[in-house]
């Protein structure tokens, strides 16, 4: 009872009932505190809460576990890189650093933590990447500590603007804003009270500029309606230096025109890289003093500045978004039917149309095609949640959020929006532009047993799938399709819902229901020669429809009663497609009639050059592989065909019974001789079991070499091992013979059933009665 914790940075102990006090120890563990549970039966087991997640000890404190699987990290900013073929994140995280990671890469498993990179420590903010070597990243940690790092050689540099002789100490807010000119890679640019150029990626660094701030006497304000002394609890401790530039853009269309905004409510302009600025602190509609978030230069007008004004900090939570024609001179309020409870945090313009714009705000993330007139929300897939900032992988049209509280989201290739209009909406159906497929194998580096995410490594090993491999083809139906048995169901519920008495449907109507054929979409793939490739189908659906094709040939394998639902298209053969020129046209099958919607649309397929050993034949290997697939199918065929077979042979024997004693006899006889040809072709084709009980050394069967041929290298775009070609030729030389020998069986077998029937022998499976 004396024995008494109390959280803090460092949660300290009391074991005298409070008296005195000593830090409990945080050995393997983030600090700053702030939950703790004892277990009641057991008071060596805590469970804490921190700023850096959720631990676990059961000595009190001397050793402590991590759950690394909780996806709640609070990210300030996010910015992203052009690696490829896939490119990174960055972003720094509240008292968690600033980190950077994949978006995705060639795992089955997923992206898993340890692929992220700590930068630097501290409270992390805004990062940069060097668009033309991602292995350079810009870092900082509160109160505008930068560093240059060198992902290649992990060694980093210290790179923070220093006073210059007698000048004061430079007043950097708690979140620095930085960026990388799109002008010169080299170039950077940072801000504090004043702003900073550095042309060789922060070796040194210019003023360009005076104080950008309003040079406000924070303590001159009513804090809670009072003034407050200096000794005031905490007056100006873990609080940023008031009057700092907390917002920054370069217009990617003229160098040196620069937009920086401040925590005081200022924006200040320059056109002439910092020579001369004018300041603009009054906005139509927006409080005094307001908190400049963001700043954005349009991507496709010089003279057009978006503004994000967040007014949260005095209780105001309004969204603040303003647009300016005349570089910052005039404003216009763009927040039209934004939520009226939603700050704004960030603003993205979108590179490829002028008119959409992306919005972060304290709830959600939310979408404009007519700069600023209407605004939806992008909910699907998001929780609620505070989306501080917004970045644009330009290449893949990703849009990429950092969220305060679930960490990082990506919406992948957001291009569609911009051929979404009034019009296309009336139209009947649209085939929207497709994206280059990029084709590669993926792998399982925590091996291939125990789950597909997380291998044997248990529950709290944290993974995020990556997206599918393959191609996305996004289509627009006006108009969708019903059936008899949903129109039914439809008028149904609405005549429950009045207190109606429903009908049943006649015997006529059910069985017309039930031999309904449903409606489909049919996604046709040709090569650029117009050479049938693939068919993939869907339900047909009104709206938005996606369809993913894996760039891969269709199976030529048996199928079976679950493929035959039209609505459905075959699986995958597990071989990729030569890369290249295709096209795809959208058509729909109505009550059996198929129509041309849209199409054709181009596109291309190209795989990444990330192999050691590439195929030197790319075709080549293609058409190995389909041939080599094309005898295991041909295998696995003959394969059910003698199950079906013996299935017959105790039929057979049975039926003698019937018949004399000396047709019996010799009818049996001949089923034995069948049984013993049926067998000698099931131990070619599938081995004798046999010499495994007795340990003695069996031939390889035709079976399993035939499957070697294909999937020793079905994971594989090297070139054709020697092996694999060696076992294809023997396996296709002894399947020769074996389905000769087959089709010769079938046919003894129709002999059998024929001479049991003349023989008026009891029935057997697949003899009807005549």
């Amino acid at each position: 009872e004396n024995r008494v914790y109390l959280n803090n940075t460092f949660t300290q102990v009391s074991t005298d009932g409070g008296k005195t006090f000593e830090d409990r120890g945080e050995r393997s563990k983030h600090y700053d505190n702030h939950a703790l549970w004892i277990n009641p039966k057991n008071p060596l087991h805590h469970i804490e809460g921190t700023d850096g997640g959720v631990y676990e000890t059961f000595d009190r404190g001397e050793n402590w576990r991590f759950f690394p699987n909780l996806p709640v990290t609070q990210f300030y900013k996010v910015t992203v890189d052009n690696a490829y073929p896939f490119y990174n994140v960055a972003g720094g995280t509240q008292d968690n650093y600033s980190v950077v990671g994949p978006s995705q890469n060639l795992s089955d498993h997923g992206v898993h933590s340890y692929e992220w990179l700590v930068t630097v420590t501290g409270d992390g903010f805004e990062s940069a990447i060097d668009p033309e070597d991602p292995n350079i990243v810009y870092a900082q940690a509160q109160y505008g500590s930068i560093a240059r790092i060198d992902k290649k050689s992990g060694e980093s540099v210290r790179i923070t603007p220093k006073p210059r002789k007698g000048e004061a100490q430079y007043n950097f807010n708690w979140d620095a804003p930085l960026l990388i000119s799109t002008h010169d890679h080299k170039t950077l640019y940072y801000a504090a009270n004043k702003l900073f150029k550095s042309t060789d990626r922060g070796d040194s660094w210019e003023v360009i500029s005076g104080e950008l701030d309003q040079n406000i006497d924070r303590n001159q304000w009513p804090l809670m309606g009072k003034w407050w002394p200096m000794d005031a609890v905490a007056k100006n401790g873990s609080t940023s230096r008031y009057g700092s530039v907390v917002s920054l853009d370069e217009s990617r269309l003229q160098a040196g025109l620069i937009y920086a905004g401040t925590d005081d409510g200022q924006i200040n302009i320059t056109e002439d890289d910092g020579k001369t600025w004018r300041k603009v602190n009054r906005f139509p509609g927006v409080p005094e003093n307001t908190y400049v978030y963001d700043l954005i230069a349009s991507k496709h007008d010089v003279n057009v500045v978006y503004a994000v004004f967040n007014n949260h900090k005095s209780g105001d939570f309004k969204p603040y978004i303003y647009r300016s024609a005349d570089k910052g001179k005039t404003w216009t309020n763009i927040s039209s039917n934004l939520p009226e409870k939603g700050a704004v945090y960030a603003l993205e313009q979108d590179h490829g149309k002028a008119e959409i714009l992306f919005a972060g705000t304290e709830y959600s993330v939310f979408v404009s095609l007519d700069e600023g007139k209407n605004w939806k929300e992008l909910s699907t897939g998001l929780p609620t949640v505070n989306v501080r900032d917004i970045a644009i992988q330009e290449r893949e049209n990703d849009l990429v959020l950092a969220t305060f509280g679930r960490g990082f989201y990506i919406l992948p290739n957001y291009a569609p929006l911009r051929e979404l209009t009034n019009e296309l909406l009336e139209k009947e159906a649209h085939l929207f532009a497709i994206k280059e497929g990029k084709m590669f194998k993926t792998w399982r580096p925590l091996g291939g047993l125990g789950s597909k995410e997380k291998g044997f490594q248990g529950e709290t090993f944290y993974t995020t799938p990556n997206p599918e491999v393959g191609v996305e083809f996004v289509s627009w139906i006006k108009e969708g399709s019903s059936t008899l048995k949903a129109d039914r169901q439809k008028k149904e519920k609405a005549a429950f819902k009045e207190g109606k008495l429903i009908p049943y449907p006649t015997l006529e109507e059910y069985k017309a229901e039930k031999e309904e054929q449903s409606s489909f979409l049919i996604y046709t793939i040709e090569d650029e020669e117009g050479n049938f490739i693939r068919e993939l189908r869907a339900p047909l659906k009104a709206g938005l429809n996606k369809m993913l094709w894996d760039m891969e040939y269709p199976s030529t394998g048996l199928v079976s009663e679950r493929d035959a639902s039209q609505s459905k298209g075959l699986s995958s053969a597990g071989i990729f497609v030569l890369p290249g020129k295709y096209q795809l046209s959208l058509s729909k099958n109505e009550n059996g009639i198929i129509t041309k919607l849209a199409g054709p649309e181009a596109f291309e397929i190209n795989e990444l050059n990330n192999r050691t050993l590439p195929s030197e034949n790319r075709a080549e290997l293609v058409a190995f592989k389909q041939k080599a697939l094309k005898l295991n199918n041909a295998i696995s065929a003959v394969n059910m065909e003698l199950r079906s077979l013996n299935e017959k042979i105790a039929p057979f024997k049975a039926a003698t019974k019937g018949l004399s004693a000396t047709e019996a006899a010799s009818t049996f006889k001949e089923v034995l001789t069948l049984e013993s040809r049926l067998t000698k072709i099931q131990l070619i084709m599938n081995g004798d079991s046999d010499f495994a009980l007795l340990d003695l050394d069996e031939m390889l069967s035709l079976r399993r070499r035939a499957g070697s041929a294909i999937y020793d290298i079905y994971n594989s775009t090297s070139n054709i091992p020697g092996a694999a070609k060696k076992n294809f030729e023997i396996a296709a030389e002894e399947f020769a013979v074996v389905l000769s020998e087959m089709k010769k069986l079938v046919k003894d077998f129709d002999t059998m059933e024929e001479k049991l029937d003349k023989l008026g022998a009891p029935l057997t499976l697949g003899r009807l009665p005549k």
